[in-house]
C-alpha cells in the first residue's frame, strides 16, 4: 500500500482526523464488500456485451443516450432518477463532470477517484440498489416478506435455541 492506507485506531466511532495524503481503509473495504454483495455485474461499459453470464445488477442496467444509469424503483426514489453509472466501470456510481452523475462523488460505490482524508459512507442510493437487486433492506418490500417469514418460524419453532458446542474449532 506503499502507506498511502491509514487504519482509524477507533473504527467504530470514526471521529478522528484522517491525517494527509492518507485513505480511510475502513471505506476501502466497506466499498469492495459492495461489490462482494451486490455492486458486482458483467457487462462491457464500451459496448455493453455481456460475456455469456450476467449477473442481477446488469439486468438493471440500461443505456440512455451515451450513458448506462441504474434503473429500479428503489435507488430511483432516492436519487430522483435513474441513478447515473460510472462510463468506464458500471460497478460504480456516478462520474466526474460533465458527465452524469457528479453529485454521486461522495457516495460509498462512488466511481471517481478516490479522495485522500475523506470517509465514505453507504447513502440511500446504495441501499436503494441493494432493494433492488432484492436484499432485504429495512423499510422494503424485501425486508417485509424477510422479517414476516423469520417471525414465522421463529413461532412455530417455539423459541430459538442454541446447538451444542463444537468440539473444536478451527
Amino acid at each position: 500500500t506503499d502507506g498511502t492506507y491509514w487504519f482509524d485506531p477507533n473504527p467504530d466511532q470514526r471521529t478522528a482526523a484522517i491525517p494527509s495524503g492518507k485513505i480511510d481503509i475502513l471505506s476501502t473495504c466497506t466499498h469492495e464488500l459492495g461489490h462482494a454483495i451486490a455492486f458486482s455485474g458483467a457487462m462491457d461499459a464500451s459496448t455493453g456485451n455481456l460475456p455469456g453470464y450476467s449477473f442481477l445488477y446488469d439486468k438493471h442496467a440500461t443505456r440512455m443516450g451515451s450513458y448506462y444509469y441504474f434503473a429500479g424503483a428503489e435507488a430511483e426514489a432516492a436519487y430522483g432518477s435513474k441513478v447515473p453509472l460510472n462510463t468506464q466501470i458500471l460497478d460504480h456510481l456516478g462520474n466526474v463532470s460533465p458527465a452524469p452523475g457528479s453529485d454521486l462523488d461522495l457516495d460509498l460505490m462512488h466511481g471517481t477517484p478516490t479522495r485522500y482524508q475523506t470517509r465514505y459512507y453507504p447513502t440511500k442510493v446504495d441501499a436503494g440498489i441493494l432493494a433492488d437487486l432484492g436484499l432485504p433492506v429495512v423499510g422494503t418490500p424485501a425486508a417485509d416478506v424477510v422479517c414476516k417469514a423469520s417471525k414465522a418460524q421463529l413461532k412455530a419453532s417455539g423459541s430459538a435455541k442454541l446447538g451444542p458446542t463444537p468440539r473444536l474449532l478451527e
